[in-house]
């Protein structure tokens, strides 16, 4: 919690600098930069820690929730920290935590009874923001379609959904 707070500091010193138009060093930009890397760093290590048990695998990652070492309540909750911890990276459009959890919650059901959807089901996954998930913006990273909300399910999207897969965001 402290690092995210210290990613959020860093987050909001970077806005008010851009909202200013504040001219800053090359020196003073790097070192921002770098203390933010930093912090976000240790909040993704910290936050991965779960899934780097599992050597970071895919297939590992499948080991460990197929033996129920770990949930994919606790898998998406520590990589939707990480998202989290690193959203000054950009890496994520849109944000869709309270789908990711739903949808472990729903996969750690099905594993309890045995009906486990496929070896997809339950691991955190990143959707490619061209592909339409109802319900969801997509934008396929343009400003033109930054409003989209599809009332319709793409094939790709659909399928890797019915598989189990946990989407934390595109």
């Amino acid at each position: 919690e402290e690092l995210r707070q210290q990613v959020r500091e860093s987050d909001i010193v970077l806005q008010q600098y851009r909202e200013n138009n504040n001219v800053i060093s090359l020196d003073e930009s790097k070192n921002l930069v770098e203390q933010q890397l930093t912090r976000v760093s240790g909040a993704v290590s910290e936050a991965f820690l779960l899934h780097l048990q599992t050597d970071g695998v895919l297939n590992r990652t499948v080991d460990a929730l197929e033996k129920g070492e770990v949930s994919s309540v606790e898998l998406t909750d520590a990589h939707i920290a990480a998202v989290e911890a690193g959203r000054s990276l950009n890496a994520f459009i849109t944000e869709t935590p309270e789908i990711a959890r739903e949808r472990a919650a729903a996969s750690d059901a099905r594993r309890a009874v045995g009906e486990v959807a496929s070896p997809m089901d339950g691991v955190p996954i990143a959707m490619k923001d061209l592909f339409c998930t109802e319900g969801v913006r997509t934008t396929a990273a343009s400003h033109i379609l930054e409003n989209f909300v599809p009332t319709y399910e793409s094939t790709v999207s659909g399928n890797l959904r019915d598989a189990g897969a946990v989407m934390l965001g595109k």
